[in-house]
């Protein structure tokens, strides 16, 4: 008698079909972590999973025919939370886990977090050039304005020049942004001493050190800084001088502006009263029209043709009219518009440097 089994026929082809089908997922879920700002590359897809870089690129590739489940698992466990195992291995369900989402990260390319590096640190093109050691500022013109992706050998001397930043950071945009500090070794405990009201006050009022201060040119009247012909110098002759203490050294031009009038002034903690002071940096021209960095600033100062010098808040911009909307805190004020043309010169508030108390 004959016996005819009945296992089923597994076909040749079926593990090739297996493993095109799982190619084919990852290539769309490769797609959808691009098109929602998680990364641009397949390079930071694998730096994302730890592992070399060739073989995420050959897995990914259109023509690619490379997949395993350690892979898929790998790569799962890189963007958590997003793509669904079922789907991804088997093709079942729904691609993502929980719902349509998007990266959070407010520097979501290589670009943007190369330029959040020049503007934290406070640099010019050629300054941050030299700082780096590259051979010349059109590279990072061209990283900051257009938006070319940064070569590892630029990321590389960005971190070896300023070590508090995180690579994964640099690389990826994976959080936190900075190295996280040594901690100090604590000294052994003392006896506590009391100290009478005179020693107290004594024993707190400790003078700044020079590193920890810095001299900025004082802008007082607006009617004078509007027509200053060296506007753009950082320590113009025949300007006075505030000595502040800073938290580091900033690089860059930098002015104090006296508030004058209420437009900014609505009564809260964050608005500016006539006599504040306010240290503001210098936005380079390149910047203008390619939008400001609201999100970074609460408040920018125009020193213009027209009106003199004003500090508004920029709720609007459309860089291909070249205009700025511009806000007052105080309700009484209108908002505005102002061409680029009527522009001398744009900083951006850093922080109130002294506020004069009133009743």
């Amino acid at each position: 008698m004959l016996y005819i089994s009945k296992m089923p026929i597994v076909k040749k082809n079926d593990t090739a079909e297996i493993r095109q089908g799982q190619h084919d997922r990852m290539v769309r879920a490769y797609d959808y972590l691009r098109s929602h700002n998680f990364v641009e590359t397949t390079d930071d897809v694998a730096l994302r999973m730890g592992v070399n870089r060739s073989s995420i690129r050959s897995a990914l590739s259109r023509g690619g025919t490379y997949m395993s489940v350690n892979l898929i698992d790998d790569f799962l466990d890189a963007f958590d939370g997003i793509f669904s195992r079922p789907w991804l291995v088997d093709g079942e369900g729904e691609m993502l886990a929980g719902g349509e989402v998007f990266s959070t990260s407010p520097y979501p390319t290589r670009s943007d977090r190369v330029t959040y590096v020049m503007e934290q640190e406070g640099l010019t093109y050629s300054e941050m050039t030299k700082e780096v050691g590259l051979s010349n500022a059109s590279t990072l013109f061209r990283i900051t304005r257009y938006g070319q992706r940064p070569q590892d050998a630029t990321l590389d001397k960005i971190l070896e020049r300023f070590p508090k930043y995180r690579r994964e950071w640099l690389y990826t945009g994976i959080e936190p942004m900075l190295s996280t500090p040594e901690p100090a070794e604590e000294a052994p405990a003392s006896p506590i001493e009391f100290l009478d009201e005179e020693a107290l006050a004594k024993s707190t009022a400790l003078p700044y050190h020079p590193s920890q201060t810095m001299r900025f040119p004082l802008v007082e009247d607006p009617a004078v800084a509007g027509t200053l012909t060296s506007f753009g110098d950082p320590d113009p002759d025949g300007v006075r001088m505030i000595e502040v203490p800073v938290d580091r050294h900033y690089r860059g031009i930098y002015r104090i502006f006296t508030v004058q009038g209420d437009s900014m002034d609505d009564g809260s903690s964050k608005g500016l009263s006539e006599g504040d002071r306010v240290l503001a940096r210098s936005v380079d021209r390149d910047y203008w029209l390619d939008g400001l960095h609201t999100r970074d600033w609460l408040y920018f100062i125009f020193v213009t043709r027209s009106e003199g010098i004003v500090i508004k808040q920029v709720i609007g911009q459309d860089p291909r009219q070249g205009l700025f909307r511009l806000h007052s805190l105080n309700p009484f004020y209108h908002d505005f518009d102002l061409h680029v043309e009527d522009i001398v010169a744009i900083y951006n508030v850093i922080e109130i440097v002294s506020r004069r108390l009133t009743v």
